[in-house]
């Protein structure tokens, strides 16, 4: 299926233009008017602000607690148009500890089964692009990755990642939003952000929840936790998990507190839906702001 946001991301990346698109309903709207559906005013103009202030090429803001040297990277994956069984590398978000950020396409490769997963060599190669590029960007190699991804991680892709990550920390995390599990409290609001609650070895985290600093609940939902699935490497899950709580509020394109989803996979199908819409020939731009 087409899609129209993501065609026009990609014929003005080819053209070097970055892209901040508004709805007519937006543009033509009353937003003075009680029967408006929109966001307050206030908050479309801080979000449309924002994030044209990130595309002009600033910082917004910058995560505060990430050890130096770590770079997260989120991994997925997307179908090419008119593919069946060829399925590719959707997008490699990577993100160092100040907030720069970059998107590298993988190769494709043939897939089949339920869940998508990295032959080994590509899993490989695209560590060790990420790690050039992040040398590139940084001016120094990375001391510690970690990798993002919403599936659990195969054989023989672990061990691609590891293979490329000798040498250096790492940390595979695979998150998942977990839609089947609620905790209550007593009192008129839902679990505090940052949460965390351990049921045998699984580990449930509240990104969303009430928010002491603001006295109440920034959203019109029944909060649900994200899930670790699977772990491997050097870190404890305590680290890992305060770690996704600073990346939940690395959503350039927006003011709000906080997501409910790290930037390393917040984003993850939009970017792959803009790749896929890039000829094969095109190398795409590295920069995140070309993406949002």
């Amino acid at each position: 299926m087409w899609n129209l946001r993501a065609g026009i991301k990609a014929r003005a990346m080819q053209r070097g233009l970055r892209t901040q698109l508004l709805q007519q309903e937006t543009v033509e709207s009353d937003l003075n008017a009680h029967t408006s559906d929109l966001e307050h005013p206030a908050d479309l103009a801080w979000n449309l602000f924002t994030a044209i202030y990130f595309k002009a090429g600033g910082f917004p803001w910058t995560p505060v607690g990430l050890a130096e040297g770590t770079c997260h990277l989120g991994v997925t994956f997307y179908r090419p148009h008119d593919e069946r069984s060829t399925m590719r590398t959707s997008v490699a978000q990577a993100f160092a500890e100040n907030g720069e950020a970059f998107v590298l396409r993988g190769s494709p490769f043939e897939w089949k089964g339920k869940w998508p997963h990295l032959p080994a060599e590509e899993a490989s190669r695209l560590i060790s692009d990420v790690i050039g590029r992040y040398k590139q960007t940084m001016g120094r190699t990375p001391r510690r990755i970690v990798i993002h991804k919403q599936s659990r991680f195969f054989p023989a892709e672990r061990a691609g990642f590891e293979d490329a990550l000798s040498g250096h920390e790492y940390d595979l995390v695979a998150l998942a939003p977990s839609t089947g599990v609620r905790m209550m409290r007593h009192g008129e609001y839902p679990p505090p952000r940052g949460t965390c609650v351990s049921l045998g070895d699984r580990r449930y985290l509240y990104t969303t929840g009430y928010v002491p600093s603001l006295g109440r609940y920034p959203h019109g939902h029944v909060p649900a936790p994200v899930q670790i699935t699977d772990h491997v490497g050097d870190s404890s899950a305590r680290d890992l998990l305060r770690e996704v709580l600073l990346l939940t509020k690395m959503n350039w394109n927006s003011a709000r507190f906080a997501e409910r989803l790290p930037v390393t996979v917040r984003f993850a199908g939009e970017v792959g839906t803009i790749l896929r819409d890039l000829p094969d020939t095109y190398e795409p731009e590295a920069r995140y702001a070309f993406y949002m």
